[in-house]
């Protein structure tokens, strides 16, 4: 096997893992809440973005923590498997066309100012942890 191929398997098996947690997270969200807003999209988009912040303060730091395989496996492929935005639009199309317009409206603008705070605030914690963990 050669080199080049090796990030694509650290990609596959963590976007293997991240999808059906993305469809677990969904059809949990989806049995216990009945509403018309997709709240289990809006769950797994949150928790993706706290965890690629995270993991981007653990891989992106001084001396960094996390290897390329460690990036290549829970960035690329568990984060990018795990949340999809195409998801979003999908379902702001959905909502429109039950003439859901308010929460239309907030799918496709509070989710991603929602999802950048907190994956501004994971990188922070992280950060913050590291240099604890640096300084201890």
């Amino acid at each position: 096997m050669t080199k080049t191929i090796v990030p694509y398997l650290y990609v596959s098996m963590g976007g293997a893992v991240g999808s059906a947690l993305r469809y677990g997270v969904d059809a949990w969200f989806g049995k216990t809440f009945t509403t018309s807003f997709p709240l289990g999209t809006l769950a797994v988009n949150v928790t993706s973005c706290f965890l690629m912040g995270f993991f981007a303060a653990l891989a992106f730091t001084r001396d960094g923590w996390m290897s390329d395989e460690g990036r290549f496996l829970l960035m690329a492929g568990f984060c990018g498997g795990y949340s999809t935005l195409s998801a979003l639009g999908l379902q702001t199309v959905s909502l429109v066309k039950v003439h859901q317009y308010g929460y239309a409206l907030f799918n496709v603008l509070g989710t991603p100012v929602l999802c950048t705070l907190v994956l501004w605030g994971a990188y922070c914690l992280s950060s913050w942890l590291f240099a604890l963990k640096a300084n201890g």
